[in-house]
């Protein structure tokens, strides 16, 4: 090998990144880029199925995937990661994830195609906040205190409400803090 560059999980708010680039979707992910020393001789098809045999034994319940290691490959996928990508999405959460359980079984018989697996994690530990207005208000609080308190323990309202600015000199837009917090 002739360098590495490896990434694991999501930036950290002040981390002066785009996360546009990074093609991690929380903690869990990470992504390692390899640059192979040419006069090695090794054969990067065999060496990516070599991996896909030995490193999952070594770590189980992880997931492995290659990416396309030339520009041309990538520009030909259209930005994706990977040359195949199908979407699943609907109203509902449980039949979108049955159906694309049965999409996903059926390329699996497609042996030409490898490393299947989905993008976004569906099992991935979530909060979700129900605030009862009525309650709350009984008890002095409000929907906005609420926020602020998620604001505090966060230490951004990067999540709540993304904010970008732009940079003048590149145009490439970057997330930044917000100061303020507004909820209805």
């Amino acid at each position: 090998m002739t360098i590495t560059l490896g990434y694991v999980g999501a930036p950290p708010p002040n981390y002066p990144i785009n996360t546009i680039y990074l093609w991690t979707s929380g903690q869990h992910e990470a992504v390692l880029r390899v640059a192979l020393n040419p006069k090695a001789d090794i054969r990067q098809d065999e060496f990516e199925d070599q991996l896909r045999k030995t490193l999952p034994p070594q770590f189980p319940g992880c997931q492995f995937s290659f990416e396309a290691p030339d520009i041309v490959t990538q520009i030909m996928n259209f930005g994706a990661p990977t040359p195949v990508e199908i979407n699943v999405s609907g109203p509902d959460l449980g039949a979108d994830r049955a159906f694309a359980e049965k999409v996903r079984g059926e390329l699996a018989r497609v042996h030409a195609l490898r490393d299947l697996q989905y993008d976004e994690p569906l099992d991935y530990p979530s909060l979700d906040v129900n605030i009862d207005r009525e309650r709350a208000g009984q008890l002095g609080v409000t929907a906005a205190s609420v926020g602020r308190s998620f604001l505090a323990a966060t230490s951004s309202s990067r999540f709540v409400i993304p904010n970008y600015w732009a940079d003048p000199k590149s145009g490439v837009g970057y997330q930044s803090k917000c100061k303020s917090l507004n909820l209805r």
